[in-house]
């Protein structure tokens, strides 16, 4: 029987130990009881919504590098500048060796795209430099009074003087005159996209009077068939005569990403294609609508939408509300009721999605 607190100093060291202990544990339990949360969670992150955290971490991230890359930036000459300086411009070695290599085989940078000749240089990489790339005169060995004055000519024939005489430079000329003689003989106009001292643009400017005579002396006449640019794939668009292997593959890989084209107009939203090499194409591609492929507005998951090129983060994010907190769009035309979207992006998105089943 409990005789009071008196009683507490009558046990032993070893038994007052142990009722401490015992205090101790059961405090402990009641705690535990007390504020441990037994229940499930009451909202569980699905799919969506983890996509979504993923894109704007990633999105941060990216944002994060691209602005400490830029503040990086300095102004340079790619004919002139050292390894250490184009190592701070966030190239890699293998990359400073192909454009040094180029260089030493008689190559040079007429204007900032000519980077993208240099194969393994990232497009993303040049579009952010290319502001501030300057590209001294003095790399051009011509007279600036000195006019080019073309003529109907044998690449594989003409001699390097005859070259210098229309306006080629001298560093142009004996690119030509090297690609001929150490890697194969010019089979075809791509060809010359392929030798390192011309750019694109200055073969364009010549390329209706070359000449490529077959075995009985009369020019190759071929006849254009036009292909559908929606159906090609990445070695049947190479088929498409006048344009470099990287050029092409840039032209399907934005087809890839819109998921077709709708009308020829849009290849004018590759980088690298002017007015005139667009104008070229025409007469040998044509586009079917029928082969577009089609994103389900209802079904199509953040980061699906968010990659197609006509659509921003913001955007995504304001019709993935819509169809969360409001109910599913009923039609593609009520994608143009939302604020973000206005009537010029509605025009070529529209082209892209669906809200029928998906089949």
């Amino acid at each position: 029987m409990w005789k009071g607190p008196e009683e507490f100093f009558t046990y032993t060291k070893n038994q007052r130990n142990g009722i401490f202990l015992l205090v101790g544990l059961a405090l402990a339990f009641f705690a535990v009881y007390r504020f441990w949360d037994f229940q499930k969670p009451s909202e569980i992150l699905n799919q969506e919504e983890f996509e979504k955290m993923v894109a704007e971490w990633e999105e941060k991230k990216t944002r994060k590098k691209q602005k400490k890359f830029e503040e990086a930036l300095f102004y340079f000459d790619p004919n002139t500048a050292s390894t250490s300086e184009l190592r701070k411009l966030g190239l890699e070695t293998y990359q400073i060796k192909r454009i040094n290599n180029f260089l030493k085989k008689g190559g040079g940078f007429t204007k900032p795209d000519d980077l993208l000749k240099i194969y393994g240089i990232d497009s993303n990489w040049v579009v952010s430099v290319i502001p501030f790339i300057r590209i001294s005169d003095k790399n051009d060995n011509r007279k600036e009074s000195e006019k080019i004055v073309f003529h109907s000519f044998n690449p594989n024939k003409i001699p390097k003087s005859e070259l210098l005489a229309m306006g080629f430079s001298e560093s142009q000329a004996k690119g030509i005159i090297s690609f001929r003689k150490k890697v194969h003989p010019f089979k075809n106009e791509e060809d010359l996209y392929k030798v390192y001292s011309l750019d694109t643009q200055f073969v364009n400017s010549f390329i209706s009077y070359l000449e490529f005579p077959d075995s009985h002396g009369v020019n190759q006449i071929e006849e254009v068939i036009k292909l559908d640019i929606n159906q090609l794939d990445s070695n049947q668009i190479k088929n498409i005569h006048g344009f470099p292997e990287f050029l092409l593959e840039r032209i399907y890989k934005y087809r890839i990403s819109l998921g077709g084209f709708y009308e020829l107009e849009q290849i004018g939203e590759v980088y690298g294609l002017d007015s005139l090499s667009i104008k070229k194409l025409e007469s040998q591609i044509f586009v079917d609508q029928g082969f577009i492929v089609k994103m389900n507005l209802n079904e199509a998951s953040f980061k699906e939408l968010v990659n197609h090129p006509y659509l921003t983060f913001e955007q995504v994010k304001s019709i993935v509300n819509f169809r969360q907190k409001i109910r599913l769009f009923e039609s593609v035309d009520e994608l143009n009721q939302l604020e973000l979207i206005n009537d010029s992006l509605f025009t070529k998105i529209a082209n892209y999605l669906e809200v029928g089943k998906t089949k």
